[in-house]
């Protein structure tokens, strides 16, 4: 990919490079460019999840089973859970792919600084292998706590004899805590390497899972990526922070950086802003785009969907849960995630083709993403406007607009509606020599349909929060 500045415009303020204005450029690492290639997954994962931190998902094989065929039956390609062998298994017989989960404590990656991606074999057996985390994870917390007991004895002591003894004590303790820090650290890097040396290659895989909290370290993030890129480089990592802190400080690429803004919520600038900050930061390190999302009401969901695809996201994670029950595991087909499924599904493998967007323009809006009226209509901020002599313009309705490139030269359009809760009639206007053959992507039945153009123009309706795949074939 092309190396690219975007500028941004923003209304009332002076157009500022976005690379500069959020701290961009931070160089890769050198270690970054003699680790292997990574390979991309080759289709949006649309990924419905537990959450985190702890495996709440089945742990019964027959229900893990019937989960998955639900999931297959309505078109959820992914699952976010922790690794198990019989649940890669089950995920390749029903075609649904795992991301693998390494925020579990016993795959938690972050911890391994201690470990170098050499230091350790894999663990011959992953039940084992957890028990033995947790073991090395009980031992450090009971001399932790007799280190603190110890330490806080010292401080009181007045004896100079019980000073000495303690110190002793203390400083013995505390040898034993480093060692039982680096065994833990082995441990869990034996475990996870195991887990990238099962998978590697496996089409039962769309990735894993790193948690970014907001106070780890790119150094710690670098640590863990340099480990799975070295163990597993057939499947990309899943870097994600709220809203794109910290990411340009990891500078060994994952393959996937992500984020998370709940922008229904928290503000919809954010949302706006973080998607021109990760198309930016994925363009320059050749990565692509994922993020979280909050289930926020169905049509609210659509902009969130329909507006990070036109802006190459490639991976949308749900925060938390969906239509299964974590109590009973009874599946409920009117969910969220189910509906967005029917939506989106016919496109998975179409949204890896095209790539990341060579640019990101918005129409003048007149009312705002919940369908109020805006007493100045224009350019929301942080996009920018379609230029005069581009070779598509908008003649009618308010969207955002992606325009993608295929490798055999085509060209994609994905034009997202700016508005939850009301439709936009569309009209495009292209500025070709010759009246372009233009095809809609029809998300029923996957494939393409024809879009009737008259004097180079094409005119289509986009639904409430929807969106539409364009394919201009000349």
């Amino acid at each position: 990919m092309n190396v690219t500045r975007t500028f941004i415009t923003v209304v009332g303020m002076t157009s500022v490079l976005i690379a500069s204005a959020m701290g961009a450029g931070t160089p890769m690492s050198p270690r970054d460019a003699e680790l292997p290639k990574l390979e991309m997954p080759d289709e949006f994962a649309l990924v419905f999840s537990f959450g985190y931190v702890n495996d709440f998902m089945p742990k019964d094989p027959k229900v893990f089973e019937e989960l998955l065929q639900n999931m297959q039956r309505v078109g959820i390609n992914t699952i976010h859970c922790k690794y198990m062998d019989w649940r890669l298994k089950l995920c390749e017989k029903y075609n649904v792919k795992m991301m693998i989960d390494l925020a579990v404590p016993e795959h938690d990656l972050k911890q391994s600084m201690l470990c170098g991606p050499d230091d350790v074999k894999a663990t011959d057996d992953l039940a084992n292998g957890d028990q033995s985390f947790a073991e090395a994870k009980a031992n450090l917390e009971k001399v932790i706590a007799e280190l603190q007991r110890v330490t806080g004895e010292l401080a009181k002591a007045a004896d100079e004899a019980a000073k000495t003894a303690l110190a002793k004590q203390k400083d013995s303790l505390e040898k034993e805590k480093t060692a039982l820090e680096k065994q833990k650290a082995m441990v869990l890097c034996a475990n996870v390497r195991a887990i990238c040396e099962q998978t590697r290659g496996s089409k039962g895989v769309w990735g894993y899972g790193l948690w970014y909290d907001n106070g780890t370290s790119g150094s710690i993030l670098n640590h863990a990526v340099e480990k799975l890129r070295l163990w597993d480089p057939t499947h990309v990592t899943f870097v994600g922070s709220y809203r794109h802190r910290g990411l340009e400080s990891v500078n060994i690429n994952p393959g996937c950086y992500g984020w998370y803004d709940f922008h229904w919520t928290r503000g919809v600038l954010w949302h706006y802003l973080d998607m021109h900050v990760l198309h930016d930061i994925c363009t320059r390190r050749n990565a692509i785009p994922g993020r979280y999302a909050a289930y926020s009401g169905l049509k609210q969901d659509f902009l969130t969907v329909n507006q990070s695809i036109a802006a190459g996201s490639k991976m949308i994670l749900w925060f938390i849960g969906g239509p299964y029950s974590r109590d009973t595991y009874e599946w409920n087909d009117d969910q969220d995630l189910v509906r967005i499924a029917a939506e989106v599904r016919q496109m998975y493998k179409e949204l890896m083709l095209i790539g990341l967007p060579t640019h990101i323009f918005s129409t003048p809006t007149t009312k705002t993403h919940d369908n109020k009226p805006l007493p100045n209509p224009a350019i929301p901020r942080w996009f920018k406007p379609i230029p005069q002599d581009f070779w598509t313009q908008v003649t009618g309705g308010e969207a955002m607009l992606g325009f993608f490139d295929y490798k055999d030269g085509k060209k994609a359009i994905y034009v997202a509606n700016h508005n939850a809760f009301a439709p936009q009639e569309m009209t495009l206007k292209f500025n070709l020599d010759d009246q372009p053959t233009v095809k809609i992507f029809d998300r029923k039945h996957g494939g393409w349909l024809p879009l009737p153009s008259k004097d180079n123009s094409v005119s289509f309706t986009l639904s409430e929060g929807g969106g539409e795949l364009l394919r201009i074939e000349n």
